[in-house]
């Protein structure tokens, strides 16, 4: 159940007009309580109001009723499971394309590591041969 079905459950339950509702919780103007009614997006109380509605409802209505989870409307919904397919997609390719930069890095450095051996090597030998001429 939404929290606009259930808290109009209780209001009407417990005889309590939205205005007065909204004056048990802190609210200076009921203007908020219709949003939360509503289901407007962004609208959530702030935590010390939330604590009240979830005393003053006897634990019905809880902060994660405020930020609706699991609408099974948008769980089940074909055009969201192609969106998130999508996106996950999206991510894989970007972890495949940070792997082979980190590949590409990797071979570089071991290139200069090897030429870098390569010199010490010859550094290594003309030294050997000067001493070797003494």
């Amino acid at each position: 159940m939404d929290i606009k079905t259930k808290l109009k459950n209780i209001l009407k339950k417990e005889n309590i007009t939205i205005s007065e509702f909204a004056e048990l919780i802190g609210e200076s103007h009921p203007r908020n309580v219709y949003r939360y009614l509503r289901g407007d997006e962004y609208v959530v109380p702030r935590p010390d109001k939330m604590e009240l509605i979830y005393i003053l409802t006897n634990g019905e209505i809880t902060p994660n009723d405020f930020y609706r989870f699991l609408d099974q409307n948008k769980v089940n919904d074909p055009q969201l499971k192609i969106k998130i397919d999508k996106m996950k997609k999206n991510i894989l390719l970007l972890r495949k394309e940070k792997l082979n930069e980190e590949i590409v890095l990797f071979n570089e450095k071991k290139r200069s590591l090897e030429e870098e051996e390569r010199l010490l090597l010859k550094k290594e030998k003309i030294y050997s041969d000067l001493i070797g001429d003494n």
